[in-house]
């Protein structure tokens, strides 16, 4: 390794990573008309998000716990309340990419104990462009007051992606199981630690110094 390579390195090593930048607007349906400001709804969409303290269906729920999630975006005080009957919903938002890269993506759902205890079972599933259907649950198959972490990476090119949520319930009278779901997510993975003015980065620049050295003396 040169001089000047083995400084390049040195300086490549040093450059700060950046933040995690959400790429879903309204990931944690804080906001707009429901809750569901940013996202673009199945025709004849009829749930809204709920504030956890005001419960589903009167059964009382928590946030998110904060950190199980990789959303950058922190639990806050609303969740997506899936609840209708007889129905197939979905929401949906448009990720754009701007770099290539691996992404990581999710969000978290949650069956409430009143709501599993309905006849009539129901499914959540999700997808991403690149990575197509990535969960798919049923709520009688689901630990009830429970929050379930969904958290998946795949490589995506430079486009524009849809991101989808859809909840369905199955065939039968009565009322169906529910889910609320929360932080959903797409962000680009950090890149590996940088070394900066480490012992590693001297190390190289320092192995670098002496073969440079060494094939000077080597020559003379």
């Amino acid at each position: 390794m040169s001089i000047a390579a083995a400084a390049a390195f040195g300086c490549a090593m040093s450059g700060p990573a950046s933040a995690a930048t959400n790429l879903i607007a309204n990931g944690s349906f804080e906001t707009g008309t429901n809750g569901l400001g940013g996202w673009t709804l199945s025709a004849g969409f009829t749930d809204k998000a709920i504030l956890y303290t005001s419960g589903a269906s009167g059964e009382a729920l928590s946030a998110p716990t904060a950190g199980l999630s990789l959303s950058p975006d922190a639990p806050l005080t609303h969740g997506l309340y899936f609840v209708t009957n007889n129905t197939t919903e979905t929401i949906s938002e448009q990720v754009v990419i701007s770099t290539a890269g691996t992404y990581d993506f999710g969000f978290d759902y949650y069956v409430p104990a009143n709501g599993k205890k309905n006849g009539v079972d129901a499914t959540l599933s999700a997808s991403f462009g690149p990575a197509g259907t990535f969960t798919s649950v049923l709520a009688h198959s689901t630990a009830a007051q429970q929050w379930f972490y969904v958290n998946q990476s795949v490589f995506a090119d430079v486009g524009t992606y849809n991101f989808s949520i859809s909840f369905a319930t199955g065939s039968g009278s009565g009322a169906a199981s529910d889910f609320v779901v929360d932080q959903a997510y797409v962000v680009r993975e950090a890149p590996l630690p940088l070394l900066g003015a480490s012992p590693i980065a001297f190390a190289v620049l320092g192995a670098g110094l002496y073969a440079a050295r060494r094939r000077r003396t080597l020559a003379a």
